[in-house]
């Protein structure tokens, strides 16, 4: 999956998401699939919407104002990941000085990061 420029997830990067990964990994046979989004302007964009519509993907939209009350894992885990995640990058500077962290340097950090921290004992204790 790609990467915009500046981080943040447009139309084309989640109509992409929707197409390459989310239809692919997630429907079997035909029943339909639901896909709860916060209300992104990307996640609402017609060719979004039209995509799911078409392949039986039904689209909950949450009030953008309300996504951090449902997100049990959003306030413990993800402080845990943040600083986990801080430590390893100086880890990694350590192992290769004077190199610049590019940020598919930092994908595999933060899939370090994810695997050590995001383990099931945590996950269900969150």
């Amino acid at each position: 999956m790609e990467v915009s420029d500046s981080c943040y997830m447009h139309d084309e990067l989640d109509f992409e998401y929707i197409k390459e990964h989310y239809k692919p990994y997630s429907q079997n046979g035909n029943n339909p699939y639901y896909l709860i989004v916060d209300g992104y302007s990307s996640h609402v964009a017609w060719k979004v919407v039209k995509y799911a519509l078409t392949n039986n993907i039904h689209m909950i939209c949450l009030s953008s104002q309300s996504t951090h009350l449902l997100q049990p894992l959003n306030v413990g885990s993800f402080r845990i990941i943040q600083t986990t995640c801080e430590r390893n990058p100086s880890a990694w500077l350590k192992r290769y000085p004077l190199h610049v962290l590019t940020k598919p340097a930092f994908l595999e950090i933060l899939t370090k990061t994810r695997s050590e921290v995001y383990t099931m004992e945590f996950i269900v204790g969150a």
